[in-house]
């Protein structure tokens, strides 16, 4: 039943966007252009980073976690650090949204739709290396985020 749902919310979530994208088990694939990223998820129980303050999740038990994100343009694989998805969960929607000629940004939305739990994830990409990410509550965006630059990863 849980699966369904999860299947049912991103068929939903992503029919409208124009790129591309597979479902399967705890794994979504995103495709644009030539960029192509893999989210995958695990329930916390089987994760091996136990996160207990995780965006998206109240009960750490019942999250699913983000527990992998891969990258790739064209030829080139994009270096992940685990920084960048390790603390996301729950994860309902995801799109690929481009910034500019060099750059784009993979927007992950998760946690509980319309709640103080709900967060948008923003992972810009420059030149085939991540260079920031965002982290935004939905309904506290103001008061509730927090953002990394990665400067060499």
């Amino acid at each position: 039943m849980k699966l369904f749902l999860k299947i049912f919310l991103f068929t939903i979530t992503f029919s409208s966007l124009a790129f591309a994208f597979d479902i399967s088990n705890d794994k979504i694939v995103l495709h644009y252009n030539n960029i192509v990223v893999e989210i995958t998820t695990q329930n916390d129980m089987d994760n091996p980073y136990k996160i207990y303050d995780a965006w998206g999740s109240l009960d750490i038990i019942e999250a699913d976690m983000i527990t992998s994100l891969e990258i790739q343009v064209g030829e080139s694989k994009v270096d992940v650090p685990l920084s960048v998805y390790m603390d996301l969960a729950n994860p309902y929607e995801a799109k690929i949204k481009q910034d500019d000629k060099s750059s784009f940004i993979i927007e992950i939305k998760g946690g509980e739709k319309d709640t103080e739990f709900d967060y948008t994830a923003q992972i810009k990409v420059l030149s085939n290396k991540i260079i920031s990410r965002t982290v935004r509550s939905g309904k506290l965006s103001e008061d509730r985020w927090e953002r990394t630059k990665y400067s060499a990863f």
